[in-house]
Parts: structure tokens; sequence; C-alpha cells
């Protein structure tokens, strides 16, 4: 009788440090999992970075971006995607400092973002000089078309040079197949660091002048992102159709984008053939 009392008190003797340990477990899984947030100030440059998307290992994508600096940093100035700070809108021109609350998440997203930051107040907002503005130019011949200087050079490549088309518009780049719609002229960015123009914005492209084999018109389109046009802006669905519908099997035509940076200045041309197959 007493081995089986000793036995019983054994067992609930286990089951109430078991109990313990996996409320203390609990505890400390609760508080760890629990988003804390601090007040800081924060100061915005008025001039703008470059970034990379997490998933961009090779650099080939580089996207505009705020730089800021962070009370209790080290001072040194970091790249922040713009409309990350909730409630503020970025001018360019202008330097800010502003108070933000700072949460760090518990439990972030997978896509890596541990924190997330929420305006407060403007402290302070001052304009530091005006941002560089479009040059507005009449183009009716690829001879009209202002460069950048130091410009032609070799920033970008084009990830594929053919792309195909068949009878029914279904679309072939690389291995991928797509719709016209959202078929996209990929450019790589080619330069690496050390290089005098890497990672400068007025040496980033943001749009084209197209030149096209089947137009004497020449048109201007903008980048809906630094990776690169949609086929549907460098070929108008007339032009795409007629191609399409009446093309033989086997023709290609060679299209020319004269790359600009913002300013509307020209970088370097680059061009990729569409094949009927």
């Amino acid at each position: 009788m007493t081995t089986i009392n000793n036995n019983a008190k054994h067992f609930v003797l286990w089951l109430l440090l078991a109990a313990i340990a996996l409320c203390l477990y609990s505890c400390r899984d609760d508080d760890e999992l629990k988003d804390k947030s601090k007040v800081i100030n924060m100061s915005i440059s008025s001039d703008t970075g470059v970034m990379y998307n997490i998933f961009d290992e090779t650099g080939i994508f580089p996207m505009e971006c705020m730089l800021v600096t962070e009370e209790g940093g080290n001072g040194e100035w970091n790249t922040m995607a713009f409309g990350t700070i909730q409630g503020f809108d970025y001018e360019k021109g202008y330097e800010y400092e502003l108070r933000v609350k700072k949460t760090t998440l518990g439990n972030p997203p997978a896509d890596g973002n541990l924190y997330t930051y929420e305006l407060l107040t403007v402290l302070h907002k001052k304009k530091i000089k005006e941002p560089e503005t479009p040059v507005e130019v009449i183009v009716n011949t690829e001879e009209d078309i202002p460069f950048k200087e130091g410009c032609p050079t070799n920033i970008y490549d084009v990830m594929a040079p053919e792309i195909t088309v068949d009878k029914d518009g279904n679309i072939l780049t690389g291995n991928h197949r797509t719709s016209y719609e959202w078929t996209r002229v990929h450019l790589t960015y080619t330069l690496k660091y050390g290089d005098k123009f890497y990672n400068q914005l007025m040496y980033m492209t943001t749009g084209a002048y197209v030149i096209s084999p089947l137009s004497e018109k020449i048109i201007k389109i903008h980048n809906e992102s630094y990776g690169g046009p949609l086929l549907k802006d460098v070929i108008p669905q007339e032009e795409f159709d007629s191609i399409k519908n009446q093309a033989k099997t086997g023709d290609s035509f060679s299209y020319r984008l004269v790359l600009i940076n913002a300013q509307g200045l020209g970088l370097q041309t680059v061009s990729f053939n569409l094949k009927k197959i």
C-alpha cells in the first residue's frame, strides 16, 4: 500500500511539474510573439536612393527609394521603400524630421519585414532643392532624342532578345508562356559596384522611345517598373494583331528601344525580335 501511495504521489507531482513547465513555456512563447512598439524620431533625406527587392538576389532590378536615419542608430543613411511609413507621403526635394511609432513584429510575415512604421507627427519639413524636371522635346526621328551626358553606354541588356508569337496570339518569352497583356520586355541591370554610373538614379531607365519596323512614328512609353516595359506598350494592339494574323511563319520583326531616364534623356539603345511561329 505504501508503495502504491508513493507512486501515486510521484505521479501527481510529475503532472504538477509538467503543468507548471507547460504554463511557463506558454507564457514565454506568448510574450515572444507579442508586437513591441516604441516612439522614435526619424530623419528623411531630400535625396533618394536605390534598393532591391529581397528576392532580387543578383541586383538586376533597382528601385528608387527613400534614405532614412533613425534615432538611436549609427547615423548612416539606410534605404526604405516609398510607402513604408503609414500616413506619410514623401515629396522629392524635401528633408523631413518625423515622429513615428516603430513596431517590432512578434510574428513577422514571410516577406521579411520585421518592422512597421506609423507617422505620428511631421516635426520638420524643409525644401532643399527642386526635383529634376523632365526634358520636353519633339521627337520625329531617332536623331531628335537627347542623351544624358556620358551616354550612350551599356547599362542594360534584354533578358530575352527573341519573343515568339503564334497565330492565336500565344507568346513565348524564353521558357515562359504569357499573354500579350502581361508579357514584359525584361531588362537586366548590367552595371557592377564600382562603376561610375552604378546606382545613380539619373542613369536608370524609367521609359523608352520605341523604334518600330512597321511604323514611322516614334512613340514614348513609361515603364511600370524597373524590370522593363510591357509588350503591349511597346507594340500597340493593332500592330500586334497585324503580325499575329498576317505575318508568315518565320517572319521576324526587330524593335529597338532607346531607354530614357526620369528626365527623358537617352541612356542607350537595346533591341529584341518578335518572331511569328
